[in-house]
C-alpha cells in the first residue's frame, strides 16, 4: 500500500493526491506562493536524480575498492574506456559467441546432456 498525502492549497481547497517523494526528499512544506512550488520541484529533482542513488553509488565504489580495482580504474582510465564504453565495432553472432567459454562436463554424462539442451537455445539465438 502507498502512503500519499493531499495538496492543501492556503484558502483550505484541497489538490490531487500526491506521491511520497516530497516526504522522502525531505521537501514536505507549506505550498503558499508559486515561487515555492518551483523551489520544490528543483529540489526533488535534484534528490530524484542524485540524492536517491548517493549511497548505491557509493556503496558500489566500497565494493570495488575491495580488490584494488577503483585505483585500477582510476590509474588505467582509458584502458577501462575502451572496454567498457561505446564502440563502432558491429557485434556479430561469431563476435559475440567467442565471449563466452562453455566448460563442458564429461562427455556422457547427465550432466552434460543437461548442458547441451541449456546451450541449444542460445546458439539459435545467436
Amino acid at each position: 500500500m502507498t502512503t500519499s498525502w493531499k495538496l492543501v492549497y492556503p484558502d483550505g481547497q484541497s489538490g490531487t493526491t500526491l506521491p511520497r517523494q516530497p516526504e522522502l526528499a525531505g521537501t514536505l512544506q507549506i505550498l503558499i506562493k508559486q515561487d515555492d512550488v518551483l523551489g520544490v520541484v528543483q529540489n526533488i529533482a535534484h534528490w530524484f536524480v542524485l540524492g536517491r542513488g548517493h549511497a548505491c553509488f557509493e556503496r558500489f565504489k566500497a565494493d570495488l575498492s575491495t580488490l584494488g580495482v577503483l585505483g585500477a580504474i582510476i590509474e588505467h582510465y582509458e584502458k577501462f574506456k575502451e572496454i567498457f564504453c561505446y564502440s563502432n565495432v558491429q557485434l556479430t553472432a561469431g563476435l559475440f559467441d567467442c565471449l563466452f567459454t562453455v566448460n563442458y562436463s564429461d562427455a556422457g554424462s547427465n550432466n552434460r546432456q543437461r548442458e547441451s539442451l541449456d546451450l541449444s537455445p542460445w546458439r539459435d539465438f545467436l
